[in-house]
């Protein structure tokens, strides 16, 4: 299969000066120059991308070894004159199409929504947690306790960090949550953790520098540092110290990003950018409230218990104020279905964010013309029919085991047909590069490994 194969012959590269610790060296270089079709020709534009090695001339001049790179420009013998930029006659403007939007920008706006919304989600989770612990730090047994080693297990089933408060250290963790909620929040290479969301944000955010308003860095630019200046020791003292600084960063965290959620709704046209950055924010929402009340309410508890089950969930979900004017006896686990799933005026509900991810997903751009759209709305609206049908007296009626069954199928089948609408977003409307491989060094001989199949590049064997 000679034509899956590409072959490059080893140049003998030139050499230039280059100004390093040392002093001036010389250093192997290479120039790559670039063309741009024009009819039925090409055109070799002036200049080019120099790259030096990093080291004698036996150094492969490649950025994996860390060679140095620079523009090449080619300097005119005049002055170059101004009307080569600008027309003599003011035409009318050149206006982008509506859809101009690339599938690289796209994705990196959906998942802005998506990282930056299930950091505020974490975070607030986390906050109320860390209240109820304030709240009921001296004493080891009550509702209090019993209603934070709930929480503590809902916040890894809503996180995704396994095994968490869940797993097989659980009973140690849940004695002494500390260090885990800590890893919870600073953990940045931990997936599911603040951190983990905040610096996906913040990659996000910078490949879209043409996309924000450069507020957005007025907003959110020192909140990375934030996270450097926390301390880490496991001391006594040094963990007081430290569980305050998480908290005075917790703090920081919410403010910087409800001004980047108002940021973008105050300051962004309604675009196509705006639209899949939107659909990102309301899909991880209602992913979010939806495994928030499922794990939170999911099973029977002691009347105090279940009471500041039903506050925290209420605190976290952003509608504790809403359900006090509204339910002034006493909240429990019906009504707090009612107003985080049913809701269509809060905007906290499930019930509105599907609403709003139902006007975001027709005027999103798919590139392939396959019924994935339709697709896509017949799941969104099998899910609607399920809130518009939600009865909260059988959502939370419980089983002989103490369990709402009810509540757990309602709470797994919407968490799948949300999965699914943004799998199949995303293959409309990303494009997804294969993995390159680098091969650094003299190839005298390449031959496939295994045989090469349409579903994964080739393999490669060099030998040196």
């Amino acid at each position: 299969r000679p034509h899956r194969w590409v072959g490059q012959e080893r140049l003998t590269p030139g050499s230039a000066p280059a100004l390093t610790n040392r002093g001036i060296e010389p250093r192997a270089t290479v120039l790559r120059t670039f063309a741009v079709a024009h009819g039925d020709s090409y055109i070799v534009m002036p200049g080019g991308l120099a790259r030096a090695a990093a080291g004698d001339s036996g150094s492969a001049i490649a950025s994996q070894s860390g060679a140095d790179s620079k523009d090449m420009w080619v300097l005119s013998a005049e002055r170059a004159k101004d009307t080569e930029f600008w027309p003599d006659e003011p035409d009318s403007p050149a206006v982008a199409p509506i859809g101009a939007l690339s599938a690289r920008a796209a994705e990196h706006l959906f998942w802005l929504g998506r990282y930056a919304e299930r950091a505020e989600g974490t975070v607030r989770l986390i906050r109320t947690i860390n209240a109820r612990r304030d709240e009921y730090s001296n004493s080891a047994l009550g509702p209090g306790p019993a209603a934070a080693v709930v929480l503590l297990k809902a916040l890894t089933r809503i996180t995704g960090t396994y095994p968490g408060f869940v797993g097989d250290d659980a009973a140690t963790l849940l004695a002494d949550p500390a260090d885990e909620l800590f890893s919870l929040v600073a953990d940045r290479q931990r997936p599911g953790t603040v951190a983990h969301a905040v610096h996906h944000m913040f990659e996000a955010i910078d490949v879209l520098r043409d996309q924000l308003s450069v507020d957005t860095w007025l907003v959110v630019g020192s909140l990375l540092e934030s996270f450097d200046r926390l301390p880490t020791g496991t001391h006594a003292d040094d963990r007081n110290g430290r569980d305050e600084a998480t908290t005075t960063l917790l703090d920081t965290l919410l403010q910087g990003l409800l001004s980047l959620s108002g940021l973008a709704n105050e300051s962004m046209v309604r675009d196509h950018g705006w639209q899949f950055m939107e659909a990102g924010r309301r899909l991880e929402r209602a992913l979010h409230v939806a495994v928030l009340v499922g794990s939170g309410l999911g099973s029977e508890h002691s009347a105090p218990v279940e009471s500041l089950l039903v506050e925290s969930v209420l605190i976290a979900g952003e509608s504790i104020i809403t359900s006090r004017r509204r339910y002034r006896s006493r909240a429990d686990a019906s009504s707090t279905m009612d107003l985080l799933f049913g809701d269509r005026g809060n905007p906290r509900s499930l019930h509105f964010q599907i609403d709003r991810l139902g006007e975001c997903l027709p005027l999103l751009r798919t590139d392939r013309p396959n019924g994935s759209t339709e697709r896509v709305l017949d799941l969104l609206d099998h899910v609607v029919r399920m809130v518009e049908g939600m009865d909260s007296s059988k959502l939370s009626a419980l089983d002989d085991m103490g369990y709402r069954p009810e509540l757990d199928l309602f709470v797994s089948v919407i968490r799948s047909h949300l999965s699914m609408v943004s799998d199949t977003i995303g293959a409309d409307s990303f494009m997804r590069w294969r993995p390159q491989y680098a091969m650094a060094g003299i190839v005298d001989t390449i031959r496939p490994l295994v045989p090469p199949s349409p579903q994964s590049p080739p393999r490669l064997e060099a030998a040196t």
